[in-house]
């Protein structure tokens, strides 16, 4: 259960997102990019839920459990410690 909350967590979403570039990549509108939304750890950690859907949809189960084990490897990591 702990990895599940950890793997929700949207400070680690962020951080994740955030490591990864997502942030500079999100199409925002003017008023959203003067407000910083692209910093915002809400924004990044739900569009890189967003982007994990999206490679679910796009390159199956596998794709997607390849991608969080690699994303999350120190979440993993703190499991087996």
């Amino acid at each position: 259960m702990k990895k599940k909350k950890a793997l929700e967590c949207e400070a680690n979403l962020a951080r994740i997102s955030e490591a990864i570039g997502v942030g500079f990549v999100i199409r925002l509108g003017e008023g959203e990019k003067k407000q910083r939304a692209y910093e915002q750890p809400r924004v990044l950690a739900e569009t890189f839920e967003a982007v994990i859907g999206g490679i679910y949809f796009d390159g199956g189960y596998r794709a997607a459990r390849e991608t969080i084990i690699r994303l999350f490897s120190d979440v993993f990591q703190a499991e087996r410690n």
